[in-house]
């Protein structure tokens, strides 16, 4: 059964990027300021953002040789020039491949070598490790550039250095280009083997943008996802709790991203004073929450068993497939041991284990790379630890597998943080299997482990590699 888009599916533009953003076709006025620094209140209005991504591409060009096909990296905190970064490059027929501040020098140097960047737009929070790698992935002092109005290290301000006078004439695509030129190289969170780069196009993004714009018809609210297509959008570096809360009330935001982390720590703090009156839409990703809501236009799906493969109705988990313009090209590179991500309907297999209700909301269950088979009983890590979190006593929560040659089965444990008034005691580990294992549900908790901390990245996902070593080292007597 393939599932389709409530919403009339929607005419696609066949320009690039910034040919796309600029012809405006949300009607923004230019003199309408689209982004906002949180911290010091520093705007950039439409027409601006147009002129500079332009004068940005220009001197890309003419000052460091930067050709159409070259990627630029940007590896910084949020900041209000980052859009001119990804337009102008854009505009210059690069590729722009973004990079976690928070990554590791080794995560950094395989994606700096792997995405071959030639030019990199930094922070100067980040700048040590960038010249660290930089050398090993051959990227010259002088092709390194830092947000901000100073030199440091030898490299020079971005402002001051790549946005002159003159503009260019932005590259223009056909059809065909738009379908297959690559506009942004994103690469996965590695939690569980080594990132990969995925490739997005200019059709790709320019499909999504204008899927979001038919989705939201308020455009003169601030509840568009992206200021290129008309929202006053504000920009905080990092996450901070207390400056969250005083910009939303600041600024009246009614459309918000937000990790489940950071949800989690403003549930937490009784101590913030919030007022969230405005706030009308919560886009969360990189961790399971609630519902993920209805297909947007032009994007079909479909779910298949996890056993057999075949398609399946409402309220049954499988795996969730989708097709639509906005899907990634594919992985930059062809990788022997992994699996083609797309079959021969062109539907994206994204190993996430779904269900669709009856309303038509898709709602997360698992991925399918940590399901346990326990005793022929297909167990749903994330839908048990849900349950283990909804107990008082328990701060947060995981649930992953090893095999136990004793009972030639995978066998599910429980990984605790304790609150402080229970502590670790054996007690309270057979507290927590009773409290699973008497609700009634098909999938057990075996064994427990109690740590302080669940590892996870910045935005909230387990990191199921680590913790399951943990594991390992627990039972197989290495701690």
């Amino acid at each position: 059964m393939v599932f389709t888009s409530r919403y009339i599916d929607i005419k696609i533009s066949q320009d690039g990027i910034y040919k796309y953003v600029t012809s405006n076709p949300n009607n923004i006025p230019d003199d309408k300021i689209i982004f906002i620094d949180g911290i010091n209140d520093k705007n950039l209005t439409f027409g601006r953002f147009k002129n500079e991504s332009r004068k940005f591409a220009a001197l890309l060009k003419n000052r460091i040789g930067f050709k159409q096909g070259d990627v630029l990296m940007i590896l910084s905190p949020n900041h209000i020039d980052y859009p001119i970064v990804l337009l102008g490059t854009n505009a210059a027929g690069g590729i722009v491949t973004l990079a976690n501040p928070n990554n590791t020098p080794s995560e950094l140097r395989h994606q700096l070598i792997d995405s071959k960047a030639s030019v990199l737009i930094t922070h100067r929070d980040s700048l040590d490790v960038v010249i660290q790698v930089s050398k090993e992935a051959k990227i010259p002092v002088f092709n390194i550039f830092l947000f901000g109005d100073e030199e440091l290290n030898g490299c020079k301000p971005f402002r001051p250095e790549l946005i002159g006078e003159h503009e260019i004439e932005p590259v223009d695509f056909s059809l065909e280009e738009s379908m297959s030129t690559v506009a942004y190289l994103c690469y996965t969170s590695g939690t569980t083997g080594m990132q990969k780069g995925v490739q997005l196009t200019h059709m790709n993004v320019v499909s999504n943008l204008a899927q979001i714009a038919s989705f939201e018809k308020d455009l003169n609210s601030q509840s568009i996802i992206m200021g290129v297509i008309g929202a006053t959008t504000v920009i905080l570096p990092s996450f901070n709790a207390k400056t969250f809360c005083h910009c939303i009330k600041k600024y009246k935001i009614d459309f918000i991203y937000i990790v489940p982390q950071a949800i989690f720590e403003l549930v937490k703090d009784q101590s913030l004073e919030h007022d969230f009156s405005s706030v009308k839409t919560v886009v969360s990703s990189a961790a399971p929450l609630s519902s993920i809501g209805f297909l947007l236009p032009n994007i079909e799906a479909k779910i298949l068993s996890t056993e057999d493969g075949r398609e399946l109705g409402p309220n049954e988990y499988g795996e969730l497939c989708v097709r639509g313009p906005n899907l990634m090209k594919g992985y930059l590179k062809d990788v022997k041991d992994l699996e083609q991500p797309f079959d021969e309907d062109g539907f994206f297999h994204t190993g996430d284990i779904v269900s669709i209700n009856n309303e038509g909301n898709f709602l997360i269950i698992d991925r399918i790379k940590n399901l346990i088979s326990y005793q022929g009983v297909q167990v749903y890590p994330n839908k048990l630890a849900l349950l283990l979190l909804s107990h008082p006593d328990i701060a947060d929560a995981a649930v992953v597998g090893y095999y136990s040659n004793e009972e030639q089965t995978e066998v599910p444990v429980a990984c605790i943080v304790p609150q402080t008034r229970h502590g670790q005691s054996p007690s309270f580990a057979n507290e927590i299997k009773n409290y699973i294992n008497d609700r009634g549900v098909p999938e057990k908790i075996c064994e427990v482990l109690f740590t302080d901390k669940i590892p996870k990245t910045h935005n909230g996902k387990i990191l199921q590699k680590l913790l399951r070593e943990r594991v390992m080292n627990k039972f197989f007597g290495n701690e």
